[in-house]
């Protein structure tokens, strides 16, 4: 089934941010939490999926393509490593410092990371909530699947 409301969509939490950095936390501790850098985190992941799925939205009369978005599981990862480059990249007063490596690395993590990510959304165009392999959209080399 799609998840519906993309806005309410949660790609990260910070115990999964705990599993890639332990000491994230100590990190964001003025903040309270990370959820600024998840919220960055998010905007970020979801122009470079409105840029992905552009045909998938050409192609359906959905207000928001990304509400057909059937599963934000397999965002997560991507969601952490892009968390993480952007908390990081906050934290660094220059180039060659400890922050600014993390964030270099993360940033790695992330791209080396987007492509299986992207490749693992299911579309539900008509939201039934059953994901049928006969209608496909490939869009740049990722197939997506879509409902019927």
């Amino acid at each position: 089934m799609a998840i519906g409301d993309w806005s309410a969509a949660i790609l990260c939490l910070d115990k999964d941010l705990v599993e890639w950095e332990s000491q994230v936390l100590a990190w964001a501790r003025s903040e309270g939490s990370c959820k600024k850098w998840r919220d960055k985190a998010k905007e970020v992941i979801e122009q470079k999926l409105r840029h992905a799925l552009r045909q998938v939205e050409l192609d359906t009369d959905e207000d928001d393509v990304l509400d057909l978005i059937a599963d934000v599981t397999p965002l997560n990862h991507s969601a952490c490593f892009m968390t993480l480059h952007l908390l990081a990249n906050d934290k660094s007063i220059g180039s060659g410092d400890q922050w600014s490596v993390k964030s270099e690395m993360y940033y790695r993590k992330f791209q080396d990371n987007w492509p299986q990510a992207l490749g693992l959304i299911s579309i539900d165009v008509d939201e039934s909530g059953t994901l049928e392999d006969g209608e496909k959209y490939n869009v740049g080399g990722v197939t997506f699947v879509r409902g019927s």
